[in-house]
């Protein structure tokens, strides 16, 4: 994952993004304005399946609104998305202002103003390939383009001396094909010895060396070529960030089962000789290679590099990261909310305006079954996974399987996805033994949290404290002394240096030095030796920092009105420690005054309380037969009686057991409010309405109109009536909800906004009336019905024309595609714009052909195609419903 700043992933994961993109073509740079669409495919270990040793090509296809004209195959192409982090926003408070001399102005605060802040990542370095075709009907310029793979395609012939060094014939490759390398990562490469790889081309070559390092080769986003392996970045993509059903997830783990690799040699006598190798076991899903440079020693090593890889397989479709790359570990929550690990080995990136992506990794996994036995040379190929503690009592295992038959106190190292685990076998609360989870490599979200937080605010004091000792320096510098910086005499020396601003005091010698530097608003002494080490105490009017250093480690105690700071690599307090007059000694208090009791308890027959009055009470309980007041806590106890204000408007009376209050509410009525076992009443004084509450209903009573709520553990019912009758009734129960109204009475829902939403969100959505859409019309608000089929069809509608050849490939947008389900038959409708007939020649799963008797001829067409997951719909009997039951709907009691 590329490096990016706190500001772009916070902005990347917020509800509103603004992305842009920018892309550099001859020089030319493309922005949001020019490119209608862009899409990006990467891949690592193969693309969507896990393949060691892939060299992934990264594609991408630039749609772009205009004519561009001169652009021809292999023109690079440098690609940039971005993301605004900083909106254009209101003046802001100056927080650190440089300065900027004085004026007597009156009242004034500096202020800022910040503009738009876009942080771009780079997407890679890409050629053309192929011919650019501008489309001047549509105005467009569609070009494709891919990385440097396309220029890997020539033979490797090597002139090294064999058997040779890994890392010397990646280097050969990179120079012979005149590409730029990544150095650190071809630096990372082993210096194992392997056979030439004869017939093989730049990029097959680079590839095999891929499989015995249990890599992959790619060319990075700065276009360098590069051998990595999966990297565990930490980042976590939210559940908010998944688009609807999203995420598909495979329950069934993919893991390694073995290797096998076929090889191909020639004998003494020059014939071909294939041969296949066996790494790990052959059962589980398997990883089919083909080297002839490969030996059982090389697949041996190569298995156990990546042997622990496990993951689920999946599918995610969300917002996308630019910053993410193929290769990255991403961790996800699923519907269960279990959090997983898996690998983005296929990563394609859609922007049209905005960001979305697609993230798998659809490997072929194998049930857990087929490891339910094993065999004699399994059994001991396992006990090579185990060992023995260094008590000599304990077993230790490795590997994914839960370890059969363990004992308390055994210990399991387990991989989970990029991460070990480390287990131990354990007594549970329940009295029975397992596997118990004690540590993780995996990041412990609420401890990075409170070691972030505990750092900022140490780090906080430190930098006032430095803040504080740096302005003593500067001051001594500008005082015209020497500062701390000790230049060590090559003999015994004492000097006094005076001035108008101060004084100081420095004696030397070869070994040590000690300086005394006073001015008018600080001291700071300084006691230095040659080893390094230094003491330096410095007092200001507002602040006393002690500092003793030695290299890199600096011990501190720093006092300022505001707080005191201790900071230093141990820290021990023995002896004495006194607070104000007393003496904690082994948990008793020595020479304590009676004055100095503000709380606790007395025992009064120990104690003789001389001329006490009421107002010296301060702490303490007061009891009395009904009532008894808690002075420490506040608290007031009754067992009977009542509390009632002077005014007579808040009563609270314990015998009876309720509360009344009276007054103006928000409005300015009087109303008069009471609460009691049965609930809460309302009244207004003028009008008499009232207001009730209780544990399952809500009442609303007025003049003219009555409002009633119920609910239960089942549902809730509202039902409204006036001084003619029944006005309507909403009420929900188990599975159903009903709304009726009375006396042609309308429900409407939304507050009528211009851009206000309503959004129904439910498995089925039935109505038993008419469909509309409302129009504005010249002629008052019209109306217009719901088109719709026996059959659940979408539809999609377009104008093209046919080319010289009579022939027209029309391809089914893809997010339409989304939609439908095109592997099965669906209807064409054609209309001809010109004095040719048309017809539809095939159709295929994501395009149909359109042909034309004279050529050139321009048509209308119009898809019809089954909704996806609702194919074998058709007039759907609806079973909750039936005329019986809709007139009984209204007049049943759910509630």
């Amino acid at each position: 994952m590329l490096k990016v700043s706190d500001d772009f992933l916070t902005a990347i994961a917020g509800t509103r993004r603004t992305m842009s993109i920018q892309i550099k073509i001859n020089d030319i740079i493309y922005t949001n304005d020019d490119i209608t669409k862009f899409s990006l495919d990467s891949g690592s270990m193969g693309g969507s399946s896990f393949g060691i040793g892939s060299t992934f090509a990264n594609t991408i296809k630039i749609e772009f609104c205009k004519i561009i004209e001169g652009l021809k195959e292999t023109d690079p192409i440098e690609v940039y998305m971005g993301i605004k982090v900083r909106e254009n926003g209101p003046i802001q408070p100056l927080k650190y202002p440089f300065r900027m001399g004085s004026a007597k102005i009156g009242f004034a605060q500096l202020t800022t103003y910040h503009a738009d802040e876009t942080e771009f990542v780079s997407l890679g370095r890409f050629f053309i390939k192929g011919r650019v075709d501008p489309d001047r009907n549509e105005n467009k310029t569609t070009v494709e383009a891919m990385d440097a793979w396309m220029f890997m395609g020539g033979l490797y012939e090597s002139q090294l001396k064999y058997p040779a060094p890994l890392r010397n014939v990646a280097l050969e490759i990179a120079n012979l094909s005149g590409m730029e390398v990544n150095l650190p990562s071809f630096n990372a490469l082993s210096p194992v010895l392997i056979d030439k790889p004869e017939g093989y081309t730049y990029r097959q070559a680079l590839g095999l060396l891929g499989q015995i390092e249990g890599k992959y080769a790619r060319f990075d986003r700065e276009g360098l070529l590069e051998f990595t392996a999966l990297q565990d970045p930490n980042y976590f993509i939210s559940t908010n960030e998944y688009y609807l059903k999203g995420l598909v997830k495979n329950e069934v783990l993919f893991r390694i089962g073995g290797i096998s690799c076929k090889v191909v040699k020639r004998d003494a006598g020059g014939t071909e000789v294939s041969e296949v190798l066996q790494a790990g076991s052959d059962k589980g899903a398997q990883i089919a290679l083909e080297s002839n440079i490969m030996t059982q020693a090389l697949l041996n090593s190569l298995y156990n590099k990546i042997k622990d890889v496990n993951f689920y397989p999946y599918t995610l479709k969300w917002r996308g990261n630019p910053a993410l790359e193929a290769g990255d570990w991403i961790t996800m929550i699923d519907r269960k909310g279990n959090k997983f690990k898996v690998p983005n080995l296929n990563y394609r990136l859609e922007y049209s305006g905005g960001l979305s992506a697609t993230s798998l990794a659809d490997t072929t996994p194998a049930s857990d079954v087929v490891y339910s036995y094993k065999g004699p040379i399994t059994q001991t190929l396992d006990n090579m996974n185990q060992r023995i503690d260094a008590a000599g009592k304990n077993t230790v295992y490795e590997g994914i399987d839960e370890p059969p038959y363990p004992k308390e106190g055994d210990i399991w190292f387990k991989p989970n996805g990029p991460d070990k685990e480390i287990w131990i076998y354990r007594q549970l609360d329940d009295g029975s033994f397992g596997w118990v989870k004690e540590v993780s490599t995996a990041p412990n979200d609420q401890l990075l949290a409170e070691i972030e937080e505990s750092s900022k605010n140490a780090q906080e004091a430190k930098e006032a404290a430095n803040d504080a000792v740096s302005k003593a320096d500067q001051a001594i510098k500008d005082a015209g002394f020497a500062n701390e910086n000790v230049d060590f005499a090559n003999e015994e020396i004492s000097s006094l240096k005076i001035t108008i601003k101060g004084l100081q005091v420095t004696v030397a010698n070869k070994a040590e030095q000690s300086q005394v530097t006073q001015l008018a608003g600080q001291i700071t002494s300084v006691v230095a030796d040659v080893e390094g080490n230094k003491s330096q105490i410095t007092q200001l009017s507002n602040d006393i920092n002690l500092k003793v250093s030695t290299g890199d480690v600096i011990n501190q105690i720093n006092i300022s009105p505001e707080s005191i700071l201790i900071s230093g690599k141990k820290i021990q307090i023995t002896g004495d420690t006194y607070i104000e007059n007393g003496i904690i000694t082994n948990a008793k208090i020595k020479d304590l005054n009676a004055d100095k009791i503000n709380a606790g308890t007395i025992n009064a027959a120990n104690v003789n309380i001389i001329n006490m009055n009421a107002s010296s009470i301060s702490t303490g309980t007061i009891s009395g037969s009904d009532m008894a007041i808690n002075l420490n806590s506040g608290e007031v106890f009754f067992s009977r009686g009542y509390m009632v204000s002077l005014d007579d408007k808040f009563r609270l009376d314990i015998t009876e057991k309720y509360l009344e209050m009276s007054g103006k509410n928000v409005f300015g009525v009087d109303v008069t409010t009471k609460l009691d076992t049965l609930g809460l009443v309302s009244t207004i004084a003028s009008t008499g309405a009232t207001s009730k509450f209780s544990f399952d209903r809500w009442e609303f009573e007025g003049q003219n109109t009555k409002i009633r709520t119920e609910m239960t553990v089942l549902g809730f019912r509202v039902t409204a009536t006036d001084a003619q009758g029944y006005i309507g009734r909403l009420q929900a129960g188990t599975g159903n909800i009903y709304y009726d109204v009375g006396r042609n009475s309308t429900l409407q829902i939304g507050g009528g906004a211009t851009n206000s939403t309503v959004r129904v969100t439910a498995t089925n959505f039935t109505v038993t009336g008419t469909k509309n859409a409302a129009h504005v019309t010249r002629d008052g608000v019209r109306l217009t019905p719901a088109y719709e089929t026996a059959e659940s069809y979408l539809g999609d509608i377009g104008e093209s024309r046919t080319d010289s050849n009579c022939e027209c490939i029309i391809e089914i947008e893809t997010l339409f595609g989304d939609t439908v389900n095109t592997d099965i038959p669906y209807q064409i409708f054609l209309s001809s714009y010109s004095k040719s007939n048309v017809w539809v020649e095939s159709r295929t799963s994501s395009a149909f052909v359109v042909k034309s008797e004279l050529p050139n001829a321009s048509f209308t067409w119009e898809i019809k195609a089954k909704r996806r997951g609702y194919e074998i719909d058709r007039l759907v009997l609806d079973k909750t419903f039936d005329n019986e039951k809709i007139d009984e709907t209204y007049k049943e009691e759910l509630i």
